[in-house]
């Protein structure tokens, strides 16, 4: 009847305020599972010789292989912490649900003076924190800055790849091509001669580990230096 009040019996009510509680608890249960549960990576980064790089100068990107998002740093993302009292870092992939054997990679760079470093870690899901040690930057990234010629030029792509990569070069005269790990270290020698021109070379990192290399070229006046993600 139109303008009839139902009145809920005591049983009745509270039978209708627990399954709202109910469906509450669901919903709670529903958006923590699907954030996943929390696993913590983490370690500390300093520069070469010991520093702790400054907040406003130290960004990362994090991911693990084969899952297509990247958390970074200095993004607002609440997923990446860095404390510059201690180098600290430390980032929640639990969101990104990997497994047990996973590959974790997180690239450094402090574009303040050039330093760039990286380091990766088997996830393990036994526990909700995992510790990768400490990582340092390394001062290898130096551009020449002389002017460069028109002829002087490198490319590399793609960027991320996994199993080849294009290098094209173009200089005049003796030429060097090496590829360096994030420690500053060389891995390859991609040319070593003379050139009057154009040239390119397809490059597979052979027994080398997923990570940031960096393909330099230099002559006797200039060289320049590329950055290469490879990610098997």
């Amino acid at each position: 009847m139109r303008g009839e009040i139902i009145a809920l019996s005591p049983r009745n009510f509270w039978g209708y305020k627990m399954s709202r509680v109910w469906w509450l608890l669901l919903l709670f249960v529903v958006v923590i599972f699907a954030q996943g549960d929390p696993h913590y990576m983490w370690g500390y980064i300093l520069n070469d010789g010991g520093s702790i790089p400054t907040d406003t100068c130290l960004y990362y990107k994090a991911f693990v292989v084969g899952i297509p998002e990247t958390i970074r740093y200095h993004n607002s993302d609440s997923r990446a912490v860095y404390n510059e009292t201690n180098g600290g870092w430390s980032v929640q992939i639990g969101g990104l649900f990997p497994e047990t054997g996973d590959t974790f990679i997180i690239f450094f760079e402090n574009p303040c003076s050039s330093y760039a470093g990286s380091d990766t870690g088997i996830v393990e899901l036994d526990s909700m924190t995992q510790s990768l040690g400490t990582a340092f930057l390394t001062p290898f990234i130096k551009i020449n800055s002389k002017i460069k010629p028109q002829n002087f030029n490198l490319t590399v792509s793609p960027s991320p790849f996994n199993s080849t990569c294009r290098i094209a070069m173009q200089c005049e005269g003796e030429c060097n091509v090496n590829i360096y790990n994030v420690l500053g270290q060389p891995v390859d020698n991609i040319f070593s001669g003379h050139l009057n021109g154009f040239k390119e070379f397809d490059w597979s990192p052979d027994n080398l580990p997923a990570g940031l290399y960096f393909v330099k070229m230099k002559t006797t006046n200039n060289s320049i230096t590329r950055k290469v993600i490879f990610l098997p």
